[in-house]
């Protein structure tokens, strides 16, 4: 049976490892690394409210470019109105204020507070994009930007023509060196008979060679994941189904190795949360297995780290719905992968609780720090950032 989701051109496809630093910790001073209570408040974080202008946000994606980071997240009256347009926000990664000098609804939460650099600004809109590709776009939504090896910043929005997210397609574009304007590269091409209905959501993982891969879904009917390779070009090469199960929406990979990876899904239905191990840089995937956590519908993102020579799986999850609370996006978590072959994940830290929603978080990594964006109420987007030392220093205790 053909597979419509493999276009593999043989004289394009060059072979590279996944591109995967190890991270050296730099120490942060004020981490009090004599208390063992793992409580938020005695951990080293920071966190800021993004300011939002429209009714609803939702969705956010963030990048690191040096001395500050950059967040996209839509916003409008309400998810897939026409209004909603695509917003750009930084935040300053050297400069964090005493949380007494700062009036914050949460402060008792976070040693402190960074700072939004500027207001932030709308830099995509369904009208633009429809003049950028020839095609008639009425809403947005799911933005994801990354940086490459090559240091530039791109970025991919899902854009609607008709109907609903299940009719979407995926955009390319990217930023020019001063992150103000949008350069547009053209719709992905990815479906052999009919190219809508899929999306994204999560980061992609960057190969040695300079190209990506990108986690997308399809999300009409049966609801299934794949990934696509692009080159060092930034052109896309062809996709890849990676397993045969329905349902599973949402992807979000994180390297093992220069050579292996993990997937852990969103579940389109509640149930036992699924991971997925690929190997040859993301040629082979083996059959998906159950995890100990569930997912109620939500996603999560797994993100990973070398230290120590220990490769560290973090994920964070909605884990709000219990006994007597039926909203799994009421509170997000930080769990931490405790043994691969069983893939038991424990709990770390909660991230934030006892709200309608916190939900659709983004992560990446530095040398210091483990930088968060959620959606906070569909009001507007959190950020948080939490000391790797602070992270380390938990996953001893629980080894």
């Amino acid at each position: 049976m053909l597979n419509l989701y493999v276009y593999l051109d043989l004289n394009k496809h060059i072979k590279s490892r996944f591109y995967y630093p190890k991270i050296d910790f730099i120490a942060n001073s004020k981490t009090n690394t004599q208390n063992t209570n793992f409580q938020f408040t005695n951990l080293q974080n920071y966190e800021v409210i993004i300011p939002n202008i429209e009714k609803s946000a939702h969705s956010s994606s963030i990048v690191d470019i040096g001395d500050k980071l950059m967040v996209v997240y839509f916003a409008g009256s309400k998810e897939g109105a026409r209004d909603v347009k695509i917003y750009q926000a930084f935040i300053n990664k050297n400069k964090v204020s005493d949380k007494n000098s700062v009036d914050i609804n949460d402060a008792d939460n976070t040693n402190g507070v960074a700072e939004i650099l500027g207001e932030p600004k709308s830099i995509l809109d369904s009208k633009m994009l429809s003049l950028l590709s020839g095609k008639f776009i009425k809403n947005l939504g799911n933005p994801v930007v990354f940086r490459d090896l090559n240091n530039k910043i791109h970025f991919f929005v899902v854009g609607v023509s008709l109907g609903g997210w299940a009719t979407s397609k995926i955009y390319q574009l990217e930023f020019n060196e001063n992150l103000n304007s949008l350069i547009y590269k053209g719709e992905l091409q990815l479906g052999a008979m009919a190219n809508f209905s899929h999306l994204i959501r999560t980061l992609p993982v960057l190969l040695q060679n300079g190209g990506f891969i990108l986690p997308y879904y399809h999300e009409l009917a049966r609801k299934y994941s794949l990934v696509a390779f692009f080159d060092s070009n930034a052109k896309y090469i062809y996709s890849k189904k990676i397993n045969n199960l329905n349902n599973l929406l949402q992807p979000s990979v994180a390297l093992l190795d220069p050579k292996n990876c993990l997937v852990f899904f969103r579940n389109y239905k509640e149930g036992k949360a699924l991971i997925q191990e690929c190997s040859n840089s993301g040629d082979f995937w083996k059959k998906p297995s159950t995890s100990n956590l569930f997912n109620y519908g939500s996603s999560s993102v797994l993100i990973s780290f070398m230290n120590e020579d220990r490769n560290n799986i973090l994920l964070i999850h909605n884990d709000g719905k219990t006994a007597t609370n039926d909203n799994a996006r009421s509170s997000i978590s930080l769990y931490y992968l405790k043994n691969k072959e069983t893939n038991e994940f424990i709990h770390l830290i909660n991230l934030d609780k006892d709200k309608e929603e916190v939900s659709y978080p983004s992560a990446i990594i530095d040398e210091s720090y483990l930088h968060i964006t959620y959606t906070n109420d569909r009001k507007n987007i959190k950020y948080k950032a939490i000391s790797l030392e602070s992270i380390n220093k938990l996953i001893k205790e629980l080894q």
